[in-house]
């Protein structure tokens, strides 16, 4: 298995309020912080550092989706305890991603509009559901997937950590195939480039996350870098 991960500040945001961690062999959290100044900082950092303590602190052999449910649950609990020490935090909240690879099975862990997509053989698949009131549109039929793209409260999320004191948190698991790849993303990726052209980078640099993940940084960049941006792309070979 491979894996490499990238975040950039982007061209319009003073600060990178995204995160993200890989810790070998075989964990993967990606955060989008909100809050602004800098809550949205601090909140993604305490996400991704809760959760690899707690999932540290577990044996290896036994995590599963139960358990990066249960990492996440956590994090949401101490970014709450850090807005009651500091109310001037309030509101602060983070998307969150947790994955992990255990030989032929991806579990992962979803909160927010933060996504994780499969490729293989040519197909890319979003395989998490985007936690956003545009979704919930698209789903109720009063939006088509098209104008969700442009909608003005396309960046309204339903569900973030650290926002509420219970948190109702997606999980799922996959069979990986050999040489199959695994892309999780923030919304400053999807939202500057099209699943198509995500798809034919893919195609191009297959089985080299540096690759896909350095040449998906470069087309955010050419579509205008709006948001905060950060990419993690694993190799299942």
């Amino acid at each position: 298995m491979k894996s490499f991960g990238i975040t950039k500040r982007g061209l319009v945001r003073p600060t990178n309020e995204d995160a993200f961690r890989i810790v070998l062999p075989s964990l993967f959290i990606v955060a989008d912080g909100m809050g602004g100044h800098v809550a949205g900082e601090i909140a993604s950092h305490i996400a991704i550092e809760r959760v690899s303590d707690y999932v540290s602190g577990e044996r290896s052999e036994l995590w599963n989706e139960v358990t990066l449910k249960d990492a996440v649950n956590q994090a949401n609990i101490a970014i709450r305890e850090r807005v009651n020490n500091e109310p001037d935090l309030a509101g602060m909240g983070t998307t969150l991603l947790v994955a992990r690879v255990e030989e032929d099975l991806f579990f992962w862990a979803h909160v927010g509009d933060s996504r994780i997509y499969r490729y293989y053989r040519g197909q890319l698949t979003q395989i998490t559901v985007d936690h956003s009131l545009v979704t919930e549109m698209v789903h109720e039929g009063t939006l088509t997937e098209e104008q969700a793209k442009f909608h003005p409260s396309r960046n309204v999320i339903t569900r973030s950590v650290g926002t509420t004191d219970t948190l109702e948190v997606d999980t799922g698991r996959l069979t990986l195939q050999p040489e199959e790849m695994i892309m999780m993303c923030t919304d400053g990726v999807y939202n500057m480039v099209s699943d198509a052209k995500l798809r034919d980078i893919l195609i191009t640099n297959e089985n080299a996350p540096e690759a896909c993940a350095r040449s998906i940084m470069r087309e955010v960049y050419l579509g205008g870098a709006k948001d905060n941006a950060t990419v993690l792309v694993i190799s299942n070979t």
